[in-house]
């Protein structure tokens, strides 16, 4: 009985011993830095990631802060990513844009006046929404007036839209093109309907956010001031049905559309491929039409 007990004694002895030893080894983080601070998390968030103002009771010292609401390294991602957006979706759209307007002086085509308006639209994100979107993580806070905080959120969709659903008439342009040859009737009244109804979609589509987005100031810092869609919807279903209106609208739809289109017309490439015979008015139609 003493043998059990003095040998359990010794076992507890060294498993005492052998934890100190090790504990000298492990890194144990600083008691200051175990418990979780209020700003952890938040590096790389602003305040368009948010729901609704921090309840958070701040001074007007800057330092007192929170995170999203200073410049951060958030702020430093977004303004280099844009910065080098800016950069080569500036040079790459000009350059098209400009093959385009030559091309159309020597050989007008339908196709190349859907592209000016594809590359049109891709500026106007280049030279609207990139600089906004830097000069914004620079400042953090809205500095440009209600006006200006509804007019540029209008932007910040209209050429998102406007670039979708000039795609969409593209790919509706090539289907009837390949699939309808023989209804090819009074096309550049067409093509004119199709790209004006584009624009006016796009509009259409972004008018909301006129309404939406509104000079806001923080309700515990009077002198902070944010351009921000809070308090707008009366609850969040509304704020949900907008948002997947704006992803069926702006993604969901054209992609519907795009791939309709041109799996439509790989078919039938396939099937006159695997049919010689079939068709052939319809395919001097095509060839005559692709040219184009």
């Amino acid at each position: 009985m003493f043998t059990n007990k003095r040998s359990n004694l010794e076992k507890n002895q060294k498993r005492s011993v052998n934890n100190r030893f090790l504990n000298r080894f492990r890194r144990s983080p600083p008691k200051e830095n175990m418990e979780d601070s209020p700003d952890a998390g938040r590096i790389i968030q602003d305040h368009r990631n948010l729901h609704n103002w921090t309840n958070k009771s701040v001074g007007d010292n800057d330092d007192e802060l929170p995170l999203y609401m200073k410049f951060n390294d958030g702020h430093r991602l977004s303004i280099a990513a844009y910065s080098v957006l800016l950069v080569f979706s500036a040079v790459a759209n000009m350059t098209v844009l400009v093959l385009l307007v030559k091309r159309k002086r020597v050989q007008p085509s339908r196709i190349n006046t859907m592209l000016m308006h594809l590359a049109i639209a891709d500026l106007m994100v280049t030279f609207l929404i990139m600089p906004l979107e830097i000069v914004w993580a620079y400042t953090v806070q809205w500095l440009a007036g209600d006006a200006m905080c509804r007019i540029m959120s209008f932007f910040r969709t209209f050429g998102l839209y406007l670039s979708s659903f000039i795609l969409c008439c593209l790919s509706i342009d090539r289907y009837y093109a390949v699939m309808k040859p023989l209804q090819l009737v009074n096309l550049d009244r067409r093509e004119r309907l199709m790209i004006l109804g584009a624009w006016i979609g796009a509009a259409i589509c972004s008018a909301p956010q006129i309404y939406i987005f509104h000079l806001e100031h923080h309700p515990a810092i009077t002198w902070y001031w944010q351009c921000v869609s809070f308090n707008i919807f009366p609850n969040t279903y509304y704020e949900l049905a907008y948002n997947i209106f704006v992803l069926m609208a702006m993604y969901a739809l054209p992609l519907v559309v795009v791939l309709f289109s041109y799996s439509s017309i790989l078919l039938e490439i396939f099937r006159r491929t695997r049919n010689p015979g079939y068709g052939n008015t319809r395919f001097i139609h095509f060839e005559l039409i692709m040219e184009k």
